[in-house]
């Protein structure tokens, strides 16, 4: 790579506001990088950090300072022009100039209606010009001018005479194209605020200018980032994987119905069911287990409803291009009986699959019997942006019993506070690290999700949604030899929810006791079901 002289120039408004230290950061980040002259121009005002204050932030960096007084009609043009441009004035072949500033930095662009946006363009202002400098410098050997965002409309009725320009105001020009071309005040409006952007598409023809990042549309729309509408939806919810993983075990007559509800409501890059008993069932305390395998399994380790849920998923993984939808089978120590264990196993084999966990990524680990509704897809999108890696975000579940018109009561909302530990549950973690994410899913059994953020997110847990043999196998698994006639009284109930249907709003009484504990009842609730989940069966129609 040949020698060049690299300059930086900058223009900061250093508003009294959290951006600001973004800015700094940013700048301690880059400046380094730069091996000739480095100025900065401080603006100066009432709402300002002092220029003392923002100098002692950035000592140590060997930069040169400049100050003009704020005037928001001038933005970053008229220092631009009169302060910083005649600082780096050279016709050396070998010498590069970029220019930033502190975009966003203004205190309407930290309305919530436009903060995610700007911060996002303001991101990739900076990634895609300071981030690789060699590229830079390979792309200067063909072009006069580097930077992301080139377009060729948006800026005329600001400036009557260009033809295109660098969205967002930072790039890279080559001293001796641009400084051997008029820049006075004879082609430039120095006080006109948006000059300064119209710069380079009024020096150089549009094929001079290299691009080294774009998206279509408006950047700085209030559009939020999370609609389908907005540029920045794919790059800020697919930069990033997700994953929806689950241990699975006879869930077939639900995962039919779930894949479709989880491209509707999360649309990841990934679906993986680890399909597998648990060697001593969900609590750790399935008996007479050869009976069970003889009744419930193919082989002793695969559900009696595999076969169908290998057509299922394959059907699915080839109707869903953008989805890659994967049923492994699982196989477990047999002499591992922990419930927990397994299900750690049973979320955590991404590299089985060829999958590399990054920093930001958003794992979804779960189970086979839970929904979202449809209508709740802008509501989960706002909580992953607002989640970083080693944090996540939990729901309220709903346990649904026999039907769509029944609770376990625990699980109403105005119970919510009472019972908060088993009421409000794992969604989503964003992969920080190993560590935490097992943490996260060692809270299986106690249902103590107190590391990840409450939401008002509402999750519809089909739990005792098990037609036939499906039901008996739910009953084998969990262990009741303790309590005689406990799931017989249970049974009874569930046919008891279910011809109430929506007759009547009287509890039903699914646990034995006296009938006075809200853990022993089943409640009426009305409430819109996911669209996917109305074809099953034990949705009365």
């Amino acid at each position: 790579m040949k020698e060049v002289k690299l300059n930086f120039i900058y223009h900061l408004a250093p508003y009294r506001n959290d951006i600001f230290d973004y800015h700094i950061d940013k700048l301690h980040q880059y400046l380094p990088k730069f091996n000739n002259k480095k100025i900065i121009n401080i603006v100066e005002g009432n709402e300002f950090h002092s220029k003392e204050y923002v100098m002692d932030r950035l000592s140590g960096l060997d930069v040169e300072f400049t100050s003009t007084q704020n005037d928001p009609s001038h933005r970053e043009a008229y220092s631009f022009f009169t302060k910083l441009l005649p600082k780096v004035e050279s016709l050396n072949e070998n010498e590069f100039t970029f220019f930033g500033h502190s975009k966003s930095c203004t205190n309407r662009r930290q309305q919530d209606r436009f903060i995610n946006q700007h911060r996002l363009w303001t991101d990739h202002c900076y990634k895609y010009t300071l981030e690789d400098i060699d590229d830079v410098i390979e792309k200067m050997d063909s072009y006069d001018a580097y930077g992301p965002f080139i377009r060729t409309d948006g800026l005329s009725k600001a400036v009557v005479d260009t033809t295109w320009h660098y969205s967002g105001t930072f790039f890279w020009f080559k001293n001796s194209v641009i400084f051997s071309n008029d820049w006075s005040e004879n082609k430039f409006n120095y006080n006109n605020g948006y000059e300064a952007e119209a710069f380079i598409g009024k020096m150089i023809p549009i094929d001079r200018g290299y691009c080294s990042f774009d998206v279509d549309g408006d950047l700085g729309s209030a559009t939020p980032i999370y609609s389908k509408d907005s540029p920045w939806f794919k790059i800020k919810n697919k930069t990033n994987k997700r994953i929806f993983i689950a241990p699975v075990f006879c869930d077939t007559h639900l995962i039919k119905y779930q894949i479709p509800n989880i491209i509707d409501t999360i649309n990841p890059d990934y679906i993986i069911y680890n399909e597998g008993m648990f060697p001593g069932g969900p609590e750790n305390n399935t008996v007479r287990m050869d009976e069970f395998k003889s009744k419930y399994t193919l082989d002793g380790k695969r559900g009696f409803d595999f076969e169908e849920l290998k057509d299922i998923v394959s059907d699915a993984d080839n109707e869903y291009s953008d989805t890659k939808i994967i049923l492994n089978e699982m196989n477990y120590d047999p002499n591992q009986t922990n419930a927990v264990y397994n299900y750690i196993l049973g979320c955590t084999n991404f590299d089985k699959f060829g999958i590399e966990l990054e920093v930001g990524d958003y794992i979804f680990p779960s189970e086979g019997d839970i929904f979202h509704h449809e209508d709740s897809k802008e509501e989960i999108e706002g909580y992953l942006n607002q989640i970083e890696p080693n944090q996540g975000f939990r729901s309220h579940w709903l346990d649904f019993m026999e039907s769509q018109y029944y609770v376990e009561k625990r699980t109403l909302p105005q119970y919510y506070e009472q019972f908060k530990d088993r009421g409000s549950r794992k969604i989503c973690v964003r992969y920080g690290d190993m560590e935490f994410y097992r943490s996260v899913l060692g809270c299986l059994h106690t249902q103590n999700y107190y590391m990840l953020y409450p939401t008002d997110l509402v999750s519809y847990h089909y739990a005792w949604w098990r037609p036939g043999k499906y039901l008996d196998m739910r009953f084998h698994q969990l262990n009741r030899d303790s309590k005689p006639g406990y799931w017989e009284h249970w049974k009874s109930a569930l046919s008891k929810i279910r011809e109430l249907k929506d007759t009547t709003k009287e509890d039903v009484q699914i646990r034995r006791g006296d009938g006075k504990h809200i853990m022993e009842m089943a409640s009426y609730i009305e409430i819109e079901h996911p669209k996917h989940i109305r074809e099953h069966e034990n949705f009365i129609k």
